[in-house]
């Protein structure tokens, strides 16, 4: 039984192994989600294993009913089982516990395919092409938007 939760502080060691294990230098570390947790309207939900072990997180920034999604990630031992599915879901579920009009957004790196299949799967749609959004490469990004 999967468990997702809000982030703790005692969750943040393995999140950034995860994120490192799956981005390498490009994934976050401790410092990197104490300060995301510090912009206003950002959470953080965790996903833990039946041994309360961390396996996947997602962050994202909420304002009323519209969020944007900054960081998804799930250990590679336990992707394509619908964790990831159900993080945005978790997401979704947060966004409309205030509104009915749910918009959010996601901004995935040009390389990164996997993700963009995925968000697809989910029924996010491409909305725009932004030029070298990212601070540490000169890749474009795809805006993508999911909208009920």
């Amino acid at each position: 039984m999967i468990n997702i939760q809000p982030v703790t502080k005692k969750d943040l060691v393995v999140l950034a192994q995860i994120e490192k294990s799956l981005f390498g230098e490009a994934g976050w570390d401790v410092d990197q989600f104490k300060k995301y947790a510090q912009v206003p309207g950002s959470k953080m939900l965790v996903a833990h294993n039946t041994f309360g072990d961390p396996i996947g997180h997602v962050c994202f920034a909420q304002e009323k009913s519209h969020a944007i999604v900054t960081n998804l990630a799930v250990a590679r031992s336990h992707q394509k089982g619908g964790l990831g599915t159900g993080l945005m879901e978790a997401v979704i579920s947060n966004v409309r516990a205030v509104s009915d009009d749910v918009l959010i957004e996601f901004l995935v790196a040009e390389d990164n395919l996997h993700l963009l299949l995925f968000l697809r799967s989910l029924g996010f749609r491409w909305a725009q092409t932004l030029d070298r959004p990212f601070d540490q490469t000169d890749l474009d990004g795809y805006m993508l938007l999911w909208e009920f």
